[in-house]
């Protein structure tokens, strides 16, 4: 099962990020019955709270919690070998919509499931759908937000990223997540962001230097994400320390750019997007470079697809999207 879920007003993005801290990612395996993704407005103070082993809660205020996502990645040296397409599943998927059908014929307590929306309404949500066996046993939307609105996805950007990053490992468009970072940034060849590896990016390890406010506010408020992202300097070691970071992930924005020659959101819409049929868009700075931590924007029920991508093992109709491989690595 898969609830996805979004918050109601605009604020500074700041959830985790593609890592594997208490109550963010890696709470959902591949054939795992539930996952949870719910957003609400962003409450000074809000408590951080650990979700139970069945489900990923998103939290959008400060703190540890987002969605699945690719932690380190798979530490193959190799890009994934091609995985006959009868290895992957090819029944239980949505066409253009989704199946819908009623919680208790999948086993749910559509009482229990009330209450949630209630609690997910009285907090600001404006939409919360829920996915079991791969059918809507429940869908709820407010502040005029209707099943085709897109509504802005805040940190589960981040989940887009590192996905987006399996689908390029996969396609061959990047050999390893343990290739330097340099290798695409030529101005980080010298020094010690030259110790810097992908998987440090999706990890928040990378050691680049944080600033609250600057990576919030500074970050949102550039005119160029991606440049002002790779002017970051170190003051860690790569790998020693953990930081939620957004410039860290928008460095991935230059490394898939050089890597595939595509924006990376139109790589996203032929690689990932158009083969869920998801229809999607990211925010964009003023020069053009999507924001890769934060703001896909898509109708909840598309936002559904994701989680169910992880849920299936990184397959979507009889087709491989991620490598083998992936879904546990990112999810454990």
């Amino acid at each position: 099962g898969c609830a996805v879920g979004a918050d109601s007003t605009d604020s500074t993005d700041s959830a985790t990020a593609p890592s594997n801290d208490g109550g963010t990612t890696g709470h959902c395996t591949a054939g795992q019955d539930g996952c949870v993704f719910r957003g609400r407005t962003p409450r000074a103070g809000a408590p951080q709270t650990t979700p139970a082993p069945d489900a990923i809660a998103s939290d959008f205020s400060d703190g540890p919690a987002v969605t699945i996502d690719a932690g380190s990645g798979p530490t193959d040296t190799k890009p994934a070998a091609p995985v006959a397409a009868s290895t992957c599943p090819t029944a239980g998927f949505p066409g253009v919509n989704w199946p819908v059908s009623t919680p208790a014929a999948h086993g749910f307590d559509a009482s229990k499931l009330q209450a949630a929306a209630n609690y997910a309404g009285s907090q600001n949500s404006r939409c919360m759908v829920v996915i079991r066996n791969g059918a809507i046993i429940g869908e709820w939307y407010w502040g005029g937000t209707t099943a085709d609105t897109f509504v802005k996805s805040w940190s589960i950007g981040k989940s887009y990223a590192s996905t987006l990053v399996g689908v390029a490992l996969r396609r061959g468009d990047l050999g390893t997540v343990n290739e330097a970072v340099a290798d695409h940034v030529g101005a980080w060849k010298t020094g010690p962001r030259a110790a810097i590896k992908l998987h440090h990016l999706m990890s928040m390890t990378s050691g680049l230097a944080f600033d609250l406010v600057d990576d919030n506010l500074g970050m949102v408020l550039a005119k160029d994400m991606t440049k002002k992202a790779l002017a970051n300097p170190s003051d860690a070691a790569a790998g020693s320390v953990w930081r939620y970071s957004n410039h860290t992930v928008q460095v991935i924005e230059a490394v898939l750019r050089n890597a595939t020659g595509m924006a990376p959101d139109a790589y996203a819409e032929q690689h990932l997007w158009a083969p869920m049929g998801i229809k999607a868009t990211w925010a964009r700075d003023k020069t053009g470079h999507p924001a890769m931590y934060m703001n896909v924007k898509a109708s909840c029920r598309d936002h559904a697809r994701l989680g169910y991508l992880y849920l299936r093992d990184g397959c979507w109709k009889g087709k491989r999207l991620l490598p083998d491989g992936w879904v546990t690595k990112a999810t454990s």
